[in-house]
């Protein structure tokens, strides 16, 4: 997993993953995803969202943080997809604050890597297929920090 988890309350663990966020609706102009990272039977989540403006640039930032508590969760088990984040926020132990910067105590991200999926791709965009990098500080909870330019944030996949 690329995307690193951070804060002075998210310093060990293992990342389980980056995830489509199926709370909210995502369209062209706004997705939303949910970082995991498990320790022991704590599930530390933070979720993000892109935003794309009018003139296409697209800015990834922090909603929010939560943690989610799994009794029964054992050692390898570490699955993690869309469905499974969802069931985390809906049984959520509780919200939690978000770390801007690596000496901020609660849950943020940083060292976010992030593609273009030009699997569905047209003629008028291709120049978006070969669209990828890295966000290496912290993603914030304003506006955000500039990933991409594009016309869907659908099409950008945090990984």
């Amino acid at each position: 997993v690329a995307i690193e988890g951070g804060g002075t309350n998210m310093l060990d663990g293992q990342n389980l993953g980056v995830t489509p966020d199926r709370t909210q609706i995502s369209n062209e102009n706004q997705s939303y995803w949910i970082f995991a990272n498990r320790q022991s039977h704590w599930n530390r989540c933070v979720k993000l969202s892109v935003t794309r403006r009018e003139d296409g640039m697209a800015y990834v930032h922090v909603d929010s943080a939560f943690r989610y508590h799994n009794a029964s969760w054992v050692i390898g088990d570490d699955a993690f997809d869309a469905q499974l984040a969802h069931e985390m926020w809906t049984k959520r132990h509780s919200a939690y604050s978000v770390a801007l910067s690596a000496d901020n105590s609660g849950y943020g991200i940083h060292s976010l890597m992030w593609k273009f999926d030009d699997s569905t791709a047209i003629a008028f965009d291709r120049v978006e297929t070969s669209q990828a990098g890295i966000l290496p500080h912290y993603a914030i909870t304003n506006l955000g920090a500039f990933i991409a330019f594009t016309r869907d944030v659908r099409k950008l996949i945090l990984i």
